[in-house]
C-alpha cells in the first residue's frame, strides 16, 4: 500500500506487477515474469520488485511506472 499515491501495488508471477486506486486498474507493468514480494521505498519514490526466476531486483517509478533498473 502506497498511501502517498494513494494506490495499492500487486505482483502476479504471470502478468509483473499492477497498480489499483479506489478499485480501478492504473497501470500494468510487465516484462517482470516472476515478480513477487514488492517493497516501497521509505520516500515512497520507488518501489522494488524481487524477480526470482531472473536472479534480479527492478527499481520501479511510483509516479511514471517506469522500470529504471534492474
Amino acid at each position: 500500500m502506497d498511501g502517498a499515491h494513494r494506490k495499492l501495488s500487486l505482483s502476479d508471477p504471470v502478468g509483473g506487477v499492477t497498480d489499483f486506486s479506489g478499485g480501478a486498474v492504473l497501470q500494468r507493468i510487465t516484462g517482470l515474469p516472476g515478480a513477487a514480494k514488492l517493497a516501497l521505498a521509505p520516500d515512497s519514490a520507488m518501489r522494488y520488485a524481487a524477480l526470482p526466476d531472473a536472479d534480479a531486483i527492478a527499481a520501479i517509478s511510483t509516479t511514471t511506472h517506469d522500470v529504471t533498473a534492474r
